[in-house]
């Protein structure tokens, strides 16, 4: 068997733009993406147009959505996207009070109400330098 004719590879392309609108790339025409978006109101990435660092969560969550209904667009059937998201913990100070928002769950949620399939998640142990606790001595990372 000759492996060269096992896989077709492309020049990569990048755009450094917003991916709410990727009206530059054809229907169907990808085959894996794989993303971080940003981590809503954990950072600023120094963008007033930035997705999630200024708005609410619902505006957040919205603007998101659009991203993840071009990549359903986009994707070629049967092909996969992947994103890496962590939660965000609301502080009380705030807030109101101290609570995790699973921001993974509201993206299954809405890419399940676009057509993807939800295939699972792999749980990422990451070592955080971040206070997750809230202040509270029964919680923490």
């Amino acid at each position: 068997m000759n492996s060269g004719n096992l896989f077709k590879t492309h020049e990569p392309i990048a755009y450094f733009k917003s991916s709410e609108i990727m009206e530059e790339v054809l229907d169907n025409s990808i085959q894996l993406i794989v993303t971080s978006p940003p981590y809503g109101k954990i950072k600023d990435y120094g963008n007033q147009n930035q997705i999630g660092f200024f708005g609410t969560f619902d505006d957040y969550f919205k603007r998101l959505k659009q991203v993840w209904s071009e990549c359903y667009r986009v994707l070629e059937p049967q092909c996969r996207m992947v994103i890496n998201i962590g939660d965000q913990y609301l502080r009380t100070s705030e807030f109101g009070r101290y609570r995790v928002l699973s921001i993974a769950n509201k993206i299954i949620t809405d890419c399940l109400d676009l057509g993807f399939d939800f295939l699972g998640d792999i749980i990422w142990q990451k070592i955080s330098t971040t206070n997750t606790t809230g202040g509270c001595s029964l919680m923490g990372s």
